[in-house]
């Protein structure tokens, strides 16, 4: 249904990693990534998914879902700059509030191994010190990984990978054969918004 509204535009845009586009409905983020509004048919059952206990538990039972997505990566998908999600709330100061003010969930729709991009975690980088030096390091030494160690986590369809949204992660590249499309789901608590 995506390639045919998308190859019913003037002039047609393909589902093919290289055109950049943006419309309520999908957007084109980075080579071979696009991020996908979730239909409300889906949507209906994210507020008893399975991950909800874990989601009140870090967020309070008042937490609010701040937004939802359907990420496809298609083959030949690049690997992903690294990043955050969200910032910290009072950024470039020596206070860090250790409870997560969002969390995000991950979870795939097709089993997610090496080759078909899993998302790589950098642990203790929901500090922001910790994120500043990465992000320095990568900088100074124009390399495309970091020193410090860093985590790959894949998963089967339907397993929950949650983490807060300050940690600094990434998409690993797509040398699959197939569109890898994932849940992008992020909660956060009912004071914050972006």
């Amino acid at each position: 249904a995506v390639e045919a509204a998308l190859g019913a535009k003037t002039p047609p845009l393909l589902l093919n990693g290289i055109d950049r586009f943006e419309f309520n409905e999908i957007v084109h983020r980075s080579d071979g990534r696009f991020d996908m509004k979730v239909p409300d048919e889906v949507r209906k059952f994210l507020d008893s998914a399975p991950w909800m206990p874990a989601i009140h538990k870090l967020l309070g039972p008042d937490c609010v879902s701040l937004y939802d997505s359907c990420i496809i990566s298609v083959p030949g998908a690049k690997t992903q700059d690294m990043h955050c999600d969200n910032g910290h709330l009072f950024p470039h100061t020596d206070v860090h509030i250790a409870s997560p003010h969002c969390v995000t969930v991950i979870c795939p729709l097709v089993d997610v191994d090496a080759d078909n991009g899993p998302t790589e975690f950098w642990p203790g980088s929901h500090y922001e010190s910790v994120a500043k030096e990465l992000f320095e390091e990568r900088a100074r030494t124009g390399a495309h990984i970091p020193s410090k160690s860093s985590l790959q986590l894949a998963g089967s369809v339907g397993d929950a990978i949650l983490f807060d949204t300050r940690t600094v992660h990434r998409g690993m590249a797509n040398s699959g054969t197939a569109k890898r499309p994932i849940l992008y789901i992020a909660y956060a608590r009912p004071w914050y918004t972006e």
